[in-house]
């Protein structure tokens, strides 16, 4: 399954979301169009570091919890980013064993 795809899916789990909305959502969705408030997001962000093994900064969760015009891509752009750093430091540990 794609990130974008775990993400919707959880986003509609923690909002209760019914499959039609959850394909209404694309990457211009904002947190606030979905009647998603800072608790929720928190949960929502809390989720998908769970899921994806990341731990968002304080920097990234106030991007993602504590703008009203946030969307779900900055969420999956944040956990790309951070699985693109695992990928680096886990390729960079494997080279030098």
């Amino acid at each position: 399954m794609k990130i974008e795809d775990k993400v919707k899916k959880l986003i509609a789990e923690k909002l209760d979301l019914d499959s039609e909305d959850v394909k209404a959502i694309t990457d211009k969705t904002t947190f606030e169009f979905l009647k998603a408030d800072e608790l929720d997001i928190i949960e929502i962000i809390m989720d998908c570091e769970k899921e994806f093994n990341i731990i968002f900064t304080v920097k990234e969760d106030t991007k993602i919890a504590g703008t009203e015009n946030a969307t779900v891509r900055d969420l999956i752009e944040i956990i790309k980013s951070h699985l693109q750093n695992t990928n680096k430091v886990n390729n960079a540990s494997d080279s030098k064993e």
